[in-house]
């Protein structure tokens, strides 16, 4: 990842480059270019919960300036756009692979991830707290599209959503850590029908299309997720 932002050679609004460096979330101190208490926004996108959270917030607090910013998001749980055909039994079937099938393989960092993070560790509850660098009532969550409902005035979800063909999709969850670890534990299965997602991607052809939909592959379902973004703020 790195070495493809680097290719792309990106700068900032005042031309100067931007610069890249790999380190730990827990080891942000050991930065050679950013110096403590100089930050002033730090920002994890679909990451925190895999995080030692005690030590994150410990390390947000050292490189944080008074005033500034960490903002963490996520995305959590796949929902069908409410304008697919049949969107409920859709659905359905999404929510029953995520909760029954999957729920036993997930980490608790995925479950953290899965619950838009009502779970994450706060500063003032890690261990020691850190509440006097980032006090709760400078705190700020905002949650969209919980349960997968559109929000007043909203024509699509709050982080977007895309149309891909079933196909595609299947490959996407095919990636899925718990995905993983659910056919690591059913060798035998995958690769045919009683794979977990081809089973469901052929639930939500079949509620798409009608019974008998033979080939799902080339079914075309528009998706997205809830969000969460948390916003702390570093006290004066």
């Amino acid at each position: 990842m790195l070495a493809n932002a680097i290719d792309l050679g990106a700068e900032t609004k005042d031309k100067s480059a931007i610069q890249y460096e790999l380190l730990a979330a827990e080891s942000l101190d050991g930065s050679i270019h950013v110096e403590p208490g100089s930050v002033d926004l730090l920002t994890a996108a679909m990451a925190a919960h895999w995080f030692d959270m005690d030590r994150f917030w410990r390390q947000a607090g050292r490189m944080v300036k008074p005033g500034g910013t960490v903002a963490l998001w996520t995305k959590s749980s796949l929902y069908c756009h409410p304008s697919t055909p049949n969107a409920s039994q859709v659905q359905q079937a999404l929510s029953h692979l995520e909760d029954d099938i999957l729920g036993p393989y997930g980490l608790p960092a995925n479950n953290v991830c899965r619950t838009m993070y009502a779970n994450l560790l706060m500063p003032w509850s890690a261990d020691p707290p850190v509440a006097a660098a980032f006090p709760q009532p400078l705190s700020v969550r905002r949650e969209w599209n919980r349960d997968g409902k559109l929000e007043l005035g909203q024509e699509d979800f709050y982080g977007g959503s895309s149309a891909t063909s079933l196909a595609d999709l299947a490959k996407g969850l095919g990636t899925s850590s718990m995905v993983t670890r659910w056919r690591e534990d059913h060798s035998e299965l995958v690769g045919t029908e009683g794979d977990c997602v081809v089973q469901t991607m052929r639930a939500v052809a079949e509620a798409i299309m009608g019974e008998g939909a033979e080939e799902f592959g080339g079914v075309t379902i528009k998706v997205g997720c809830a969000a969460t973004l948390l916003l702390f703020t570093r006290a004066q």
